[in-house]
């Protein structure tokens, strides 16, 4: 979090959360289009919303990255309970896998990382399209940095393995 962006919010300055959102919202949406492209508008409006209702208190966060996507990730949970999914679609997040050279390659891949725990889905969601360190990772699932990077190497080694077959 920049010092003005600090500053401003130590002083309940709105401005601050124009900065927050000039220097986030891309990143943020982009996280949640791969999860939930028919939602993603909708998800990134509560997320600021929500976060606006305590913009007083984000002068505490220590990691405003991790927090924002921790917001957007639970706001996305509850749209997913709400619709009683058990799983969450993987087809657009498969779309924007670039390196994917064929129509044949991609079906592999999608089924792949269909293969995986919802979990394992989760994180790499987390760290490919969100772009986070695994120390930003556990802060928004509320596991250890360890358990992150295993959970990774493991859903990696998994997809490796699945795709090649």
């Amino acid at each position: 979090m920049s010092d003005e962006i600090k500053r401003l919010l130590a002083r309940g300055d709105i401005k601050a959360l124009e900065l927050i959102y000039d220097e986030y919202s891309k990143e943020l949406y982009k996280f949640i289009y791969v999860r939930s492209p028919e939602d993603a508008e909708d998800i990134l409006q509560k997320t600021f919303l929500k976060i606006a209702k305590k913009k007083t208190s984000l002068a505490k966060v220590k990691n405003l990255r991790a927090y924002l996507v921790t917001v957007a990730l639970n706001e996305l949970r509850d749209l997913m309970r709400k619709r009683k999914k058990s799983e969450h679609k993987l087809d657009l997040y498969m779309q924007s896998i670039d390196h994917v050279s064929s129509e044949k390659d991609f079906s592999k891949l999608h089924e792949s990382l269909k293969a995986l725990p919802a979990d394992q889905q989760e994180l790499i969601s987390l760290k490919v399209f969100a772009g986070l360190k695994f120390n930003e990772i556990s802060e928004v699932l509320s596991i250890s940095q360890n358990t992150a990077a295993s959970r990774y190497r493991y859903a990696l080694n998994k997809l490796k393995e699945l795709f090649k077959r």
